[in-house]
């Protein structure tokens, strides 16, 4: 859908913690205003925030590609940045091969047509 369309969604989610006196209409109007991409970027924030204990942050990065940094000075902020390459909270830098599983000796002895997921020869 559009943002205009998804941010009343959103707003009510947010109206929830919200620990501002801010409506959900208030934050819906604030919301529309944002870019697809901006928009974007805010649900994933609002999935770490909601869904801390759900263990699905791993997925996410791969399914979006993306890395949530999050702020040291900014209280609350988060930014995205590419997958391969960033650095997680202990300082290991992700690699392609991360975001694959290897292949099983067992299926490649089965299939010689197979070759093993780079990263794990």
């Amino acid at each position: 859908g559009t943002v205009a369309e998804a941010a009343p969604y959103l707003a009510e989610i947010k109206a929830r913690a919200n620990m501002e006196g801010k409506t959900a209409a208030a934050i819906a109007t604030e919301l529309a205003a944002l870019s697809k991409e901006a928009f974007v970027e805010e649900c994933w924030k609002e999935r770490l925030r909601e869904l801390p204990f759900d263990f699905k942050i791993w997925d996410d990065c791969v399914r979006t590609g993306k890395f949530p940094v999050i702020s040291e000075t900014v209280k609350g902020g988060v930014k995205f940045e590419t997958l391969v390459g960033a650095k997680n909270a202990s300082g290991y830098t992700i690699k392609d091969s991360d975001l694959l599983w290897p292949i099983s000796p067992d299926e490649l002895q089965r299939n010689p047509s197979l070759t093993q997921n780079p990263g794990y020869n």
